[in-house]
C-alpha cells in the first residue's frame, strides 16, 4: 500500500471526518488495520505496548458505533461503493 496514504497524519484527516470522538485512537487503529488483518496483529503493529493496544482497540469498539461511522463513508451519488 502507498506509504503516503497510510501515513498516520493522512489517516487522521480521514478519521476526523468519520468519528465524533477518539479520533487519535481511531487513526491508530485504522492504520493498523491497513497494515495487517487480525486484532492481535493490529495491536502488535501499533506504536506502544501490544497488550495495551489490544485493550484500546476493544474499548474503542465497545464505546463507538463503528457501523454508523462506516455508513458515513457511503455516498449514494457514487457510481460504485468500495
Amino acid at each position: 500500500m502507498n506509504e503516503d496514504v497510510t501515513n498516520i497524519n493522512n489517516i487522521k484527516k480521514f478519521t476526523d471526518q468519520c468519528f465524533d470522538r477518539d479520533n487519535d485512537k481511531s487513526a491508530r487503529i485504522v492504520k493498523g488495520i491497513l497494515d495487517v488483518s487480525r486484532i492481535s496483529d493490529i495491536s502488535n503493529n501499533m506504536d506502544g505496548n501490544a497488550d495495551a493496544n489490544y485493550k484500546t482497540i476493544q474499548r474503542f469498539i465497545d464505546k463507538n458505533d463503528t457501523r454508523a461511522s462506516i455508513h458515513r463513508l457511503y455516498n449514494e451519488d457514487s457510481p460504485y461503493i468500495c
